[in-house]
């Protein structure tokens, strides 16, 4: 006992000198233990509690190593304690500072994952424990804190939680304070645990640009990539922190690592910057280090690839990595690697198909280890490859859907966007999507909901029962819908012509009026869709125009030919929109195709609107294209140019030639109630009135213009209410007077009439049979007047223009000699019930 009293004597030596003597002579071994822990309490250090909890202090030498311990406690810090000591809140801040070493240490430490159930949770215990005492650390205890301290304090929050809460918000608000003051490390490190959280702080980014430009040199090569990650994950695409980056990889790019590099070249490429001229050198790079090279950098050279595909392809690159994995040894990736490996080659268009057989092989040996994801990328990788009639791809069907019992929601929306995308239909599959949709479809949220709508419609598989199970959801949920969800919801709609109730549909209404943020290519469905669906609400439409204003440079050719297309249908001569619309299609002249002409066409000549910029450039782009028109496409888009009066010999005589006739009458292509066949007529009739420079060898020949014809007047003619009244007003006006009223006559060049009246109650005079004359010399009809009624639908939108069809008729039925009386609905509207027979005597000029 005499040695062992020795060396408690020393202990106490040095607690005297360093903190507070707690030990006495003589005390026992069970109490010896109790006064060190006491003792390291008082002067926490808590790497000496877990040299307590570690060791078990039986003999002298655990004395002595105490001793040594002390000494250099005091030695080092005891000056430091005695500056502070009187400092107010000196004891909260020393705990948290104990607090965020402890917690740094235990994050740090390797996972005791292999230690058994017990220790496992003893582990876990701990961690919560320490972290409800690290979350209650107040703003004023921040202040105490150094600057170390506190970035290791945010580091330990993206570790424990990768979720933005107070503390850190709060945390984050100091850096800002001390952000000048920071080093080369802490700034990166600031830069990871932002994007590890997702915490976009917009003035503390603003104010780290220029502490890491000022220290960038002294970065590692990793720091730098963690700084390049996290403003990719944040997209805070800031030209100066991404020029510096650039800048470093370009002058030292010798003694940059393959990982980082690619990592560098990544995120920069997510931050739309130019990385090509550098994409050669770090292939090359990965191709000489490819047999030491983890898989993991495989998958991220294979992402960097397939994101510049559309600008830049090293096909011996990707020849070369085929060959290394069909040669090395699979053993050493996950499964999850290579099922992304296959999805990418897939996506740079690399499908060899001895890769794709040995990667699915292995992959399915391996089956018990595959997850939902994996086999949702085997599935479209092979369907992208179009390899899904190998025999080897069955297994495959069986697997997925045998794993369709484990899927989500997100896992049946992800999947049917890729069949969408890749129009592929597997009736299996979709008809166990079809079932569990339905069966879950209280689960969906409303971006589920609409993505599979849109994704069903495009493949051509949503069935009434579902479509009608997702509206009713929809219903339901309307208020949660954002633009993005409305616009697909529309599309698929429209796609499959399904008109919803008009309580679904006023529903729709209200939640576009509340709407305000739209991009480029939700703008464009959701019109088209709205006006092929027959759904018009001139406040919506006016929000859609001023948004599309906005986003027309961003708008491609097919998204503006459908915008023309769709106003038109409505009949909504939007004029602000349709200036811009004018300079954004001619500004897409070389890109123009068949199905953009004729839509554009018949845009601008049912709204009557002649724009002969607009028009030469279509005539001149559908010359050179004709030979790729579908027969409605050409008929339309000639037929349109006749509306306006425009008459190109090498457009006229190709729609007139018999064979040309001959497919748009009997093509199996062609399923549009004889609307082709009633315009090839208006375009031959339009060419005998009003272009006399065609010869008659290139019109219609008799047996072809006859048949048209007999479809042209089969065309249905709706009688409205406005038509009835009309009728019966002049019934009672003329029924004693000299006089002959007819309703709906036909006359024998096709066109119908409204109402024709008589003088004299003569024989109804001779029909026209004079279609082989061009200039048809009309003077039987001196005493009768051609009196059309002209509603709503004859009109644009707000406007007492004629659309151009109608204008069309009425020239053509002057030019046949007949004497048009116009009667439009505004007018009739507003003249009082007491006044409209004089109005009809005063419009007909009799007495």
């Amino acid at each position: 006992m005499a040695g062992y009293n020795a060396d408690l004597f020393r202990m106490s030596q040095a607690a005297d000198r360093g903190i507070y003597k707690i030990f006495k002579s003589n005390v026992l071994i069970h109490r010896y233990q109790v006064a060190m822990m006491h003792f390291i309490k008082r002067i926490q250090l808590s790497y000496w509690k877990d040299f307590i909890s570690c060791k078990q202090f039986s003999n002298a030498r655990a004395a002595t190593v105490f001793y040594h311990r002390a000494d250099q406690f005091q030695r080092h810090y005891v000056t430091q304690t005695t500056n502070v000591i009187g400092r107010t809140g000196y004891k909260n801040n020393k705990k948290w500072k104990s607090l965020i070493l402890s917690l740094n240490r235990l994050l740090k430490s390797k996972k005791p994952s292999d230690n058994g159930p017990l220790t496992r949770a003893k582990h876990h215990a701990i961690l919560l424990e320490k972290l409800q005492h690290f979350n209650a650390i107040q703003q004023h205890d921040i202040k105490l804190l150094s600057e170390k301290e506190v970035i290791l304090a945010v580091w330990i929050l993206s570790k424990i939680n990768q979720q933005q809460n107070t503390l850190l918000q709060l945390l984050l608000d100091e850096c800002c304070q001390r952000v000048s003051k920071f080093s080369a490390l802490q700034i990166a490190t600031l830069f990871y645990t932002l994007g590890k959280t997702g915490f976009n702080h917009p003035t503390l980014l603003q104010q780290l640009v220029n502490p890491f430009l000022r220290h960038a040199h002294d970065m590692k090569w990793y720091e730098l990539a963690n700084v390049s990650w996290a403003c990719a994950k944040l997209q805070f695409n800031n030209q100066l922190i991404v020029s510096k980056i650039m800048d470093l990889v370009q002058t030292n790019i010798q003694t940059i690592t393959l990982t980082d590099f690619i990592r560098i070249l990544y995120t920069l490429s997510e931050l739309k910057c130019n990385v090509t001229p550098l994409l050669g050198r770090c292939h090359n790079q990965f191709l000489q280090q490819i047999i030491k090279c983890p898989p993991q950098d495989f998958v991220y050279m294979l992402q960097l690839h397939a994101m510049h595909k559309n600008s830049y392809s090293n096909v011996s690159f990707l020849k070369i990595t085929g060959q290394h994995l069909l040669q090395c040894n699979l053993d050493s990736f996950h499964i999850q690697d290579l099922c992304k490996v296959l999805h990418l080659y897939a996506t740079v268009s690399y499908c060899e198909e001895p890769l794709f057989r040995r990667f699915i092989t292995y992959i399915l040996s391996k089956s018990h280890k595959i997850q939902t994801k994996d086999i949702q990328l085997i599935l479209w990788s092979c369907v992208i490859a179009k390899y899904q009639d190998r025999k080897w791809f069955k297994p495959i069907i069986q697997l997925f859907i045998y794993k369709l019992k484990d899927f989500t929601a997100d896992n049946i929306i992800a999947t049917l966007r890729e069949f969408a995308s890749a129009n592929y239909k597997n009736q299996m599959i979709l008809d166990t999507f079809h079932s569990k949709i339905l069966q879950h479809i209280n689960l969906f949220s409303p971006y589920h909901l609409a993505t599979a709508a849109w994704a069903l419609a495009k493949i051509g598989y949503l069935k009434s029962d579902l479509l009608h199970a997702i509206m009713i959801r929809s219903e339901t949920k309307i208020d949660q819908f954002n633009s993005h969800d409305v616009s697909l919801l529309l599309w698929a709609l429209a796609t499959v012509d399904y008109t919803p109730n008009s309580q679904v549909i006023d529903v729709l209404k209200q939640r576009l009026r509340q709407l305000d943020q739209y991009n480029a290519q939700d703008l464009c469905n959701s019109t088209w869709a709205l006006s092929k669906l027959h759904i018009f609400d001139k406040e919506v439409y006016d929000k859609f125009a001023h948004n599309l204003m906005d986003h027309l440079p961003d708008i491609i050719l097919p998204g503006l030919s459908n915008i023309t297309l769709a106003y038109s249908w409505q009949s909504y001569l939007h004029q602000p929109l349709f200036t811009q619309l004018i300079d954004a299609i001619l500004s897409h002249r070389n890109n123009l195709n068949c199905q953009s002409i004729a839509n554009i066409a018949w845009s601008f000549a049912n709204l009557n609107l002649n724009i002969p910029a607009v028009f030469d450039v279509l005539i001149n782009a559908g010359i050179k294209s004709i030979d790729g028109f579908q027969p409605f496409e050409l008929t339309v888009f000639v037929w349109s140019l006749a509306v306006m009066k425009r008459f190109p010999l090498e457009l006229i005589t190709f729609v007139v030639h018999p064979n040309f006739i001959h497919d748009v009458i009997f093509s199996n292509q062609l399923n549009d109630d004889g609307i082709s066949q009633s315009q090839l007529y208006q375009i031959d009739l339009a060419c005998r009135l009003e272009c006399h420079e065609i010869p008659n060898e290139y019109l219609l020949p008799q047996s072809y213009r006859q048949q048209l014809l007999s479809n042209f007047i089969l065309q249905a003619t709706n009688k409205s209410q406005l038509h009835s009244s009309i009728y019966n007003e002049l019934i009672s006006l003329f029924h004693d007077r000299n006089y002959r009223i007819i309703n709906e006559y036909r006359l024998d060049c096709g066109y119908s009439i409204d109402i024709l009246l008589q003088y004299n109650k003569k024989d109804f005079p001779h029909r026209h049979n004079n279609m082989n004359n061009a200039n048809f010399n009309s003077n039987n009809f001196d005493t009768s007047i051609c009196i059309e009624v002209d509603g709503p639908d004859h009109f644009l939108l707000d406007s007492n223009k004629l659309k151009g069809p109608t204008e069309m008729k009425y020239r053509h039925l002057d030019m046949l000699g007949h004497n048009v009386i116009q009667i439009p609905y505004h007018e009739w509207n507003r003249i009082s019930h007491t006044r409209k027979k004089d109005y009809l005597l005063e419009k007909l000029k009799i007495s």
